[in-house]
């Protein structure tokens, strides 16, 4: 999806109590490269059809250790994404079907697009991690947190239409996360982690971005 970045493993482990960690990550996405006539003529055989050539995410994460086995910790980002195309196909008949004419389009071509370049915050993260077992079979812990729409969810195309909220740099929807990791040693100098989150959406003006779920090993 192009509002979240690429999965990230969460360790079993927390942070030491009265300790901040700091993490500043970037993540960058090239997608196939459509030009606005092959997304047009994809959108005439399936009626609609996005395109985006690259996109770029600045994540900032700041955490805290209440106690050495609960942490909480919260993040929030900056998104750019470059050369989005939105084409559809026009029903017959319709007045963008029949009058658009901008040097691409006749009365016989009943497709259009519009492109743009969404950039803007994030919706912000806000959980904790508790830590439920330490010892020699290694650590675990549960997460549980939320996500709040505080990002940019208004981005528009250059026919000004509103992106739908999946391709804003914001949801404009709450959410609501979940989830496990577990770390273990394997030797002093080679440790394994492993993280599984969900994160489910909640609807808002009749639209729902989807639910996913982020599982990593490192």
């Amino acid at each position: 999806g192009t509002t979240g970045g690429g999965a990230t493993t969460q360790s079993g482990e927390t942070i030491k109590k009265d300790q901040f960690v700091f993490s500043l990550d970037e993540t960058y996405t090239n997608y196939e490269n459509v030009s606005q006539a092959e997304a047009e003529e994809r959108a005439g055989r399936s009626g609609e059809f996005d395109a985006l050539r690259d996109a770029y995410l600045t994540n900032i994460t700041l955490g805290y250790g209440v106690t050495n086995d609960f942490q909480i910790e919260g993040g929030i980002g900056w998104y750019s994404g470059r050369n989005f195309i939105d084409a559809h196909r026009e029903e017959p008949g319709s007045h963008e079907a029949t009058s658009a004419f901008n040097g691409r389009h006749s009365e016989e071509i009943e497709t259009s697009s519009a492109i743009g370049n969404p950039e803007g915050l994030t919706d912000l993260m806000l959980r904790g991690k508790y830590r439920v077992m330490k010892g020699e079979f290694g650590h675990l812990s549960v997460i549980g947190g939320g996500i709040f729409p505080v990002g940019t969810d208004n981005e528009r195309l250059s026919d000004g239409d509103k992106l739908e909220p999946s391709s804003q740099p914001g949801t404009g929807e709450f959410g609501i996360q979940s989830g496990l990791a577990y770390s273990r040693y394997l030797t002093t100098n080679l440790a394994l982690d492993a993280s599984a989150i969900y994160t489910y959406r909640f609807e808002d003006d009749d639209f729902q971005v989807g639910d996913r779920l982020d599982t990593s090993v490192a």
